[in-house]
């Protein structure tokens, strides 16, 4: 808007200038008008000129226009009030006028609080001589000759010249405005245009990026499975642990190439597809419910990642200590919301553990202990209930 800015300013100076030449013209042929039926009102009418004169030269030094149209309408006021009550023999057709054209030149050279100003003020000139001075002024009014007929209409034509100067000038300005609205309309259509249109290239990019990375994942565990099975019997869970793992992580892929929100997963789905495949690798029947409650939906990428992992760990752990051997039970996760950036991950199994404490275990509950301060969280575990707390790691992303 730097364009219309100045195209503004500039319409205020140009205006200022030629309602200056236009005043300064009227009031001195209305001085020598005036002098030949009355030297008072043609000094008055003289020193109106000198005003408008001096911001000429005013304008011509400085290129400054409000300094201008303050003082054309503190003085124009000015001159009105002592014009109303000091002249009392004179018409006062042309006053009026002049009332209305300084709050229309307030208006557009200093703003609607000046505009306001002018108004009140002169309204309440106004209010004065129609109570103070106006049955006086009808009472004393001076003949009218051809004089005073030649210097009214030559006041109330320049009058008339002023306004519609202001008038043409807002017109013009107003146009200007429209178009450049309508002229940064299009730019800014077409510029959306083009951003919807990288827009939809970068999602069909990040679908295509997870779909792959979800692929190679998938592809390396199919490797894995078929590589477990040359290893020895007691080696393979520890293998089927390390599969889990990575398909724990192919998972979240899998659910952002189907999610619309490249940045949020769907964390109640997300769970109960893990419970799924876990279920799967570990050959259980679905006699192990799952209850999911999540009322937290800002988990992205940052977060998702070693929550994902660490479900995992108590997941595998339940199915292999708490439900092994066909056992039934149920399984229950909670994740809520905390204050600041924090959220809770509840978890626990109705299972009864066996080899709870074999030397086995320990790596998967320090995997939840790293994973746990990779969110900057912690955790107390009381059986096979744990209480997590976590520093979303999206929070400012």
């Amino acid at each position: 808007m730097p364009d219309f800015e100045a195209k503004y300013t500039e319409g205020k100076f140009r205006l200022a200038w030629r309602l200056c030449i236009i005043l300064a013209s009227l009031f001195t042929v209305m001085g020598f008008i005036e002098f030949f039926h009355s030297i008072a009102n043609g000094i008055l009418y003289l020193i109106c000129a000198s005003i408008p004169g001096l911001e000429l030269v005013y304008l011509y030094k400085t290129k400054n226009s409000r300094i201008a149209y303050l003082s054309l309408c503190s003085f124009g006021s000015i001159l009105t009030a002592v014009s109303l009550h000091f002249f009392i023999n004179e018409v006062h057709l042309g006053d009026f006028i002049w009332m209305a054209l300084i709050s229309i030149m307030a208006f557009w050279g200093l703003g609607n609080f000046w505009g306001w100003f002018f108004t009140v003020l002169n309204f309440l000139i106004s209010l004065s001589y129609f109570f103070c001075s106006l049955k006086t002024n009808f009472e004393v009014i001076r003949p009218i000759d051809f004089t005073l007929q030649a210097s009214l209409a030559v006041e109330i034509m320049a009058a008339y010249i002023a306004i519609a100067a202001i008038v043409s000038q807002f017109v013009k300005y107003y146009r200007y405005s429209f178009e450049s609205v309508l002229s940064n309309n299009l730019v800014i259509k077409e510029s959306n245009r083009i951003i919807s249109s990288k827009n939809e290239e970068n999602i069909i990019l990040m679908k295509e990026v997870h779909h792959r990375v979800k692929n190679n994942l998938q592809i390396i565990t199919s490797l894995l499975r078929l590589q477990k099975q040359t290893m020895p019997e007691d080696a393979q869970p520890k293998f089927e642990e390390a599969i889990n793992r990575i398909m724990t992580m192919s998972l979240i892929h899998r659910k952002l190439y189907q999610s619309a929100d490249f940045t949020r997963i769907d964390i109640g789905a997300y769970i109960n597809d893990l419970i799924r495949e876990i279920v799967q690798s570990h050959s259980v029947n679905d006699n192990v419910k799952a209850e999911i409650k999540s009322e937290y939906n800002k988990i992205g990428l940052n977060s998702i990642v070693p929550l994902g992992l660490i479900i995992n760990e108590l997941l595998s752990n339940s199915f292999k200590h708490a439900f092994s051997n066909g056992k039934s039970g149920a399984i229950n996760v909670e994740i809520s919301g905390g204050p600041g950036n924090t959220f809770y991950l509840k978890y626990s199994d109705t299972g009864i553990w066996i080899d709870e404490d074999r030397e086995g275990n320990s790596f998967g509950l320090d995997l939840i202990a790293t994973l746990t301060e990779q969110l900057e969280g912690s955790f107390t575990r009381s059986g096979s209930s744990y209480h997590f707390t976590f520093n979303n790691q999206d929070s400012n992303t």
